[in-house]
């Protein structure tokens, strides 16, 4: 399957002129490449602008555990960028 960004995705998912918004890129990982790094292009009319995302959960990957809130979802590695 090799490696992709499966999908983009940000929170709040109705933001005003005054949120906080993080864009998430949902990534898997697989041979025979593997994503050095997910870059964030944005347009807003008058100028293309791009910042390099910060990666999420995989110094080292660890395993879920019964008790994770989160045992059912993926633990692939996930990249995100904060607007303030």
């Amino acid at each position: 399957m090799g490696s992709r960004v499966n999908s983009l995705y940000h929170t709040p998912g109705n933001p005003g002129n005054r949120s906080n918004v993080i864009v998430y890129a949902d990534a898997t990982e697989g041979s025979p490449f593997f994503i050095q790094k997910v870059i964030l292009f944005w347009d807003n009319g008058i100028v293309i602008k791009s910042k390099e995302m910060y990666r999420y959960g995989d110094h080292p990957v660890q395993d879920r555990y019964e008790e994770d809130p989160l045992k059912n979802e993926s633990n692939n590695p996930v990249f995100g960028l904060e607007f303030g």
